[in-house]
């Protein structure tokens, strides 16, 4: 499974925009909740986020559709990661698709044979936000905005309404993190204010702590 490793989202310095062009990703995974999460993180980035369920599924798109990069992740059923990628470099010679192999591998021969096979880079699962943030910034010619580590330690969130958190608490009672990310989505395109707080439950919901997630919850309801 994907997830977003680290600790509290108000322990570091997070990226909270990205300056430039509008780019096109590619998100090639075979389980549907990681790819839904890679698009709850990045889309509200502005970037434009495709998806491909397995390698054949990624090389059809890749071909039909121009994009920037690709997030492939490196097993799956039927062609692996591995192969897929070999075959866009094939297919793609000369070309600025960038490609970044995805995997929970800790191995460092594996980094290096996605590396020597064409990959511009690699990002081990479990993974920051920013890392990968950074590497899409990196690789893309993109400027990632920071916001202010004193400002947001010394920020209150603050919390949706009552009815609003009673929805995304009994989501994650249920564990249905799918459900609790496209509500926050929801929430912070309602009100920018909300911000903070949604990032704090992208981060509990990334990182499947769902006791954590509904204590979260808890505690911004209306007895707080």
């Amino acid at each position: 499974e994907v997830a977003v490793a680290g600790s509290s989202a108000r322990d570091e310095r997070r990226i909270v925009a990205v300056r430039g062009a509008r780019r096109r990703i590619l998100v090639v995974d075979d389980k549907a909740d990681n790819r839904q999460l890679m698009r709850d993180l990045l889309a509200p980035l502005s970037f434009e986020i495709e998806e491909a369920e397995d390698g054949d599924a990624c090389l059809a798109r890749v071909s039909a559709t121009p994009h920037d990069a690709v997030l492939l992740d490196l097993r799956m059923p039927g062609l692996s990661g591995l192969e897929v990628l070999q075959r866009l470099r094939a297919s793609h010679a000369g070309s600025r698709l960038v490609v970044i192999a995805v995997s929970a591998s800790v191995f460092g021969h594996h980094r290096e044979e996605c590396i020597a096979a064409g990959a511009d880079d690699f990002l081990p699962k479990p993974f920051r936000v920013e890392r990968l943030l950074d590497l899409l910034c990196r690789h893309l010619g993109l400027e990632a905005i920071h916001a202010e580590a004193e400002e947001e330690r010394a920020a209150d969130l603050i919390f949706p309404p009552a009815d609003v958190l009673t929805q995304l608490l009994a989501q994650a009672r249920r564990g249905d993190i799918k459900q609790v990310l496209e509500r926050a989505g929801r929430v912070e395109a309602s009100d920018a204010r909300y911000r903070p707080f949604v990032r704090e439950l992208q981060e509990l919901a990334g990182r499947f702590q769902v006791k954590r997630l509904c204590q979260f919850l808890e505690d911004g309801g209306p007895s707080r």
